[in-house]
């Protein structure tokens, strides 16, 4: 084991997915969407539903092959520029301080320790996102998100489709976690992703 490499496999996927489930809720709450009777044989209802499995059945295959590569750039440790005055050298991140088995350290209140500096955001072997949430948490998240869409379609509602799969996963592996998802649900992006 390095600082990379972490155990998970003990844990539930569903622990994955409720990343994604806490950013929906912090966005739109988790108020029930009532189905009055009969309103599921209305044309509007079968229409919603079916570009509903729609998008899962897509979205798994782009966190699937982002959960494999990321893997990879872990291994390798490949970043876009390796330039210092590259434009993405020049974001200001808190980054957790992790400790010799690549965990994040916790200040006594239970907050994750960070140092701060200039986000390389052109690095994408990062373990952890920014956060301290493994970034492999996420790309499973992804997943599970658009396998169990029949249960709870969220991840439409949260702006992931086709248009937006390839920033939602930069994103996200490259470390900005939750913000990859408040990012894509601004007004402008959704509107964009709509056209």
């Amino acid at each position: 084991m390095d600082k990379n490499s972490h155990n998970t496999k003990w844990r539930s996927i569903d622990k994955d997915t409720q990343l994604w489930q806490d950013v929906y809720d912090d966005l739109y709450g988790r108020d029930a969407e009532a189905i009055e009777s009969m309103s599921q044989d209305t044309l509007a209802y079968q229409t919603k539903v079916k570009n509903n499995f729609v998008v899962g059945k897509i979205g798994i295959g782009p966190f699937a092959l982002a959960n494999n590569n990321h893997i990879y750039t872990m291994l390798y440790g490949i970043t876009l520029s390796d330039s210092e005055d590259h434009w993405l050298h020049d974001l200001l991140y808190e980054d957790p301080i992790l400790d010799e088995n690549g965990k994040p350290l916790r200040n006594p209140d239970g907050s994750i320790r960070t140092t701060k500096g200039t986000y390389n955001m052109g690095t994408l072997y990062r373990s952890y996102d920014i956060y301290g949430n493994p970034i492999l948490s996420w790309l499973s998240g992804g997943i599970n998100a658009h396998v169990d869409i029949a249960k709870d379609p969220f991840v439409t509602k949260l702006n992931i489709n086709k248009y937006t799969y390839n920033i939602a996963i930069f994103m996200l592996r490259a470390g900005f976690g939750r913000n990859a998802l408040w990012f894509l649900n601004q007004p402008v992006i959704k509107e964009l992703s709509r056209r």
